[in-house]
């Protein structure tokens, strides 16, 4: 028996968690619940708020639910996880995870292929579990795990972004979130931003003073326009600005610091994950793969969407040592 199979329950019970306040969920879910009033064999659980969701959870395991489709975005899949992977997990063995994306932002979606509305993605987890064929499309993604700074406790993603990649998420949050952008819709409009301001020859951000400790190395303070890093395999509109394999661990980490050369030029590149002879530490590139991250500097961090904060003396620490099994799209 593979690896993979051993990860999918002998007798599959599925569960929903439906976060109602997503951003796609709010115009509506009826195709969604219309599915789920045809089968009463699905175990369901709505909620409207981050702090409904550990008790939903524990209903759901109640249950006896084996697989989880989250119904939201990127941030409640994050929540899920957090409760998932804590040892005070209500489940006996993590769930298998599916996801029907109703979210605002649904990166993750688009990396484990459910980048389908919510409703089709339903229809296509039941095809399988009648079928019996959820073997077939199990998958494993690296997750990482933040603490430090402002955390609570652990905070678990796929995703995270400092310096430019904060300050863009938060200015996407007042631009294309609040006129209903999705998905792709706030990178792409950043990304245009930002050509514009380098064609006018201007930084297209401003720096954020870090110093960073990689896989127990830790470095000067250094000006950084750009710190992002994820365990996902591919994102959302074919980006893919990790072109460096150093390190094998499974962090792919990019990091550009302030005085970068060439960047209107290399942009095409960088964006394509596309190594370049000029996209070296020299001209204020890096990337490369990475098992620990220690980020010690004063600001946010945004991690699959949720925001967080480091200061002087609380820095915040990454590592990746767990993974997670999907249900493919």
């Amino acid at each position: 028996m593979s690896e993979l199979a051993t990860l999918v329950p002998a007798t599959p019970r599925l569960g929903v968690l439906m976060n109602r306040k997503s951003g796609r969920n709010r115009s509506g879910t009826a195709i969604v619940e219309a599915i789920l009033a045809s089968r009463q064999d699905i175990a369901v659980q709505r909620t409207e708020s981050a702090d409904a969701v550990p008790e939903a959870l524990a209903a759901l395991a109640r249950a006896g639910v084996n697989v989880l489709a989250v119904n939201g975005g990127d941030g409640s899949l994050q929540l899920a996880l957090n409760v998932l992977l804590h040892e005070g997990s209500p489940f006996p063995r993590r769930p298998l995870l599916a996801i029907l994306p109703g979210g605002t932002t649904n990166m993750i979606a688009y990396d484990v292929g459910s980048h389908r509305k919510p409703g089709e993605e339903l229809k296509r987890l039941l095809a399988r579990l009648d079928a019996g064929t959820l073997v077939e499309s199990v998958l494993l993604r690296p997750v990482m795990e933040l603490t430090g700074g402002d955390i609570p406790h652990i905070a678990h993603g796929f995703f995270f972004g400092a310096a430019g990649v904060y300050d863009g998420t938060m200015a996407n949050r007042t631009t294309v979130d609040a006129i209903g952008g999705r998905d792709g819709a706030g990178p792409a409009w950043r990304l245009l931003a930002t050509a514009g301001k380098l064609l006018v020859g201007r930084d297209p951000v401003d720096p954020t003073p870090m110093r960073l400790g990689i896989d127990g190395t830790l470095g000067l303070e250094q000006p950084y326009l750009a710190v992002l890093g994820t365990t996902m395999e591919r994102l959302s509109l074919g980006l893919n600005p990790f072109w460096g394999s150093a390190g094998g661990g499974p962090v792919r980490l990019t990091l550009m610091r302030q005085g970068v050369q060439h960047l209107l030029r290399l942009t095409p590149r960088i964006l394509r994950g596309r190594s370049h002879a000029k996209l070296n530490a020299a001209n204020g590139y890096e990337s490369l793969r990475v098992q620990n991250l220690v980020l010690d500097f004063a600001g946010g961090l945004v991690l699959d969407g949720e925001i967080f904060h480091a200061s002087p003396g609380r820095p915040i620490r990454l590592t990746a040592s767990q993974h997670v099994a999907f249900v493919r799209g």
